[in-house]
């Protein structure tokens, strides 16, 4: 049986482990920007890569934060009779912690997607196709945010009551497929880039790494979904969303951290 305690010992543990990949992430960057600067290379991409990362640990912390209030506040727990005001305000935090964790997740594809745009900056064709990907980036990531407050019409349903779409399953089957389409998406960019010559081994051997990790994203975003039908709890949907995004946070930037402690 899952319970507050250890929704929250997990979410702290997926949570401080993110910023520490995350932290050492930008240390990284921030080397390889001075670097880049003194031989004089394009910094567009590391100069982004660092808001991005920069943006995700903000959105890691802020998750963190609004998961522990609206836990603390019984919005996973049955509706109080009558319903009062720290229960409404509870509600509508699990409803900012899933744009949190939503957000999360599109800002790891983002980096993957930087990391890309760094390989094959000068091929015009790759280049036009990662534009129409950051495209549906952002389409779909409006989407999931609309989806996710519009779910329950009236808004008030959200906390009044025992409703059906309190337990955010539009939302959730929305989010999820968006999120394998961006990967398998992104997977399917980033097998040519295994066969261009003029990349050096580990380069290949990142995005082969990039490759191998995406399909296990995409195994974990299926169980989760499958996993939050069986349970809809909201303790079950907060666990699973921890796993999640310590997994994403990992494997947008693993690799590129391998690769760059080992060529400093």
């Amino acid at each position: 049986m899952i319970n507050i305690i250890k929704a929250q010992i997990l979410d702290y543990i997926s949570s401080a482990l993110c910023l520490a990949i995350l932290i050492t992430r930008i240390y990284l960057e921030h080397l390889s920007l001075k670097a880049r600067r003194r031989r004089r290379r394009r910094n567009v991409n590391y100069k982004l890569s660092i808001y991005l990362i920069s943006f995700s640990a903000i959105a890691v912390v802020s998750r963190t934060v609004v998961t522990h209030l609206y836990l603390q506040l019984g919005a996973a727990s049955p509706p109080p009779q009558p319903i009062d005001n720290s229960y409404i305000v509870g509600k509508i935090l699990v409803l900012v912690a899933r744009v949190l964790f939503t957000l999360v997740l599109w800002l790891q594809i983002s980096l993957m997607l930087t990391f890309y745009d760094l390989l094959v900056h000068d091929v015009k064709v790759v280049d036009w196709v990662l534009r129409v990907i950051w495209g549906l980036v952002v389409a779909t990531l409006i989407g999931v945010v609309l989806a996710t407050f519009l779910e329950c019409q009236p808004f008030s349903w959200y906390w009044d009551g025992d409703h059906f779409c309190q337990r955010g399953y539009i939302q959730l089957a929305m989010q999820t497929r968006c999120n394998i389409l961006l990967d398998v998406v992104v997977l399917i960019v980033a097998f040519p880039l295994t066969r261009l010559s003029k990349h050096t081994w580990p380069q290949k051997l990142r995005v082969y790494a990039l490759v191998g990790l995406g399909v296990l994203c995409i195994a974990i975003s299926i169980t989760r979904l499958v996993q939050t039908f069986k349970d809809p709890g909201q303790y079950s949907r907060t666990i699973w969303a921890s796993i999640q995004t310590l997994v994403a946070v990992f494997i947008s930037n693993a690799p590129t951290i391998y690769g760059s402690i080992n060529t400093t």
